[in-house]
């Protein structure tokens, strides 16, 4: 769990990535875009090392420009447009699933299935 209040501990730097591969105008949430960057930016703004947008189809560079626009020049700055070559500089490879040119095998939703069955064992 994050913590902001004065005094709490440290934490490390962490890398978001969104998979635009096969994006379209129509898959793009503005308020959560807007709501996630406000909540980094106000809240937490030293725990976003970079923010990888991962094969960001063409057509939504005008998504960009709106985007970018809510953004102070650190933020900006924070943001990376990858490919499946270019993410290996900021993820390792054994770090990403196989869809994004990483090596791990491992699915997503049962690993989050896995951390509910937890979660609910420990509550019994």
């Amino acid at each position: 769990m994050l913590d902001h209040r004065e005094g709490a501990k440290e934490y490390q730097k962490v890398i978001m990535l969104f998979n635009m591969s096969g994006c379209g105008l129509s898959n793009i949430d503005y308020d959560f875009i807007k709501y996630l960057i406000s909540l980094l930016t106000e809240y937490y703004p030293d725990i976003l090392d970079n923010l990888l947008v991962f094969e960001m189809p063409r057509l939504l560079s005008a998504a960009w420009t709106i985007i970018k626009n809510m953004l102070d020049e650190d933020s900006r700055d924070a943001i990376k447009f990858v490919n499946k070559t270019e993410v290996l500089d900021y993820v390792e490879k054994d770090q990403l699933p196989l869809s994004l040119g990483g090596s791990n095998e491992s699915d997503a939703t049962s690993l989050m299935d896995m951390e509910t069955e937890e979660l609910t064992d420990k509550k019994q």
